[in-house]
């Protein structure tokens, strides 16, 4: 009988631990991958899972983390660096916007002339309208 619960046991702990059943979303294959770990190491490939990276590799073993719903894109031998996000800011810009004329909100040129004229009502005749922050490409 103790031979038997320990079978039992054993296969419990077994199944519970399998964790090759695990498949990506997405892969990224035939690339140059900069992981940047260890320096500047480079891949072929990677498997991302719930938007995180679960594996990096070859080719061939990521696609092994792949089945019909994921999500497969060719790199084409070209390369892929992770995990860079712009931190890029004008901050004095930024800072003048508000204490000077904010055009960020904009949505058309006739809004712009508009907050001009309505801030040239409040200064003196000839004073400098300083303002910033606009980005005609999002205008209506």
């Amino acid at each position: 009988m103790g031979h038997f619960l320990f079978l039992i046991m054993f296969a419990t702990l077994l199944l519970g631990c399998e964790s090759g059943n695990e498949t990506a979303d997405s892969v990224f294959i035939n690339g140059k991958v900069y992981t940047l770990a260890n320096g500047a190491e480079t891949v072929e490939a990677v498997a991302v899972k719930d938007g995180r990276i679960m594996a990096t590799g070859s080719t061939e073993d990521i696609k092994k983390l792949a089945d019909e719903n994921t999500r497969v894109i060719d790199l084409k031998g070209n390369m892929m660096a992770p995990g860079f996000i712009d931190g890029h800011a004008h901050f004095m810009g930024t800072g003048y916007s508000k204490i000077n004329l904010d055009l960020t909100h904009l949505s058309s040129y006739e809004e712009l002339v508009e907050k001009v004229k309505e801030k040239a009502e409040t200064l003196p005749e000839g004073a400098w309208i300083l303002g910033r922050g606009w980005h005609q490409d999002k205008w209506d």
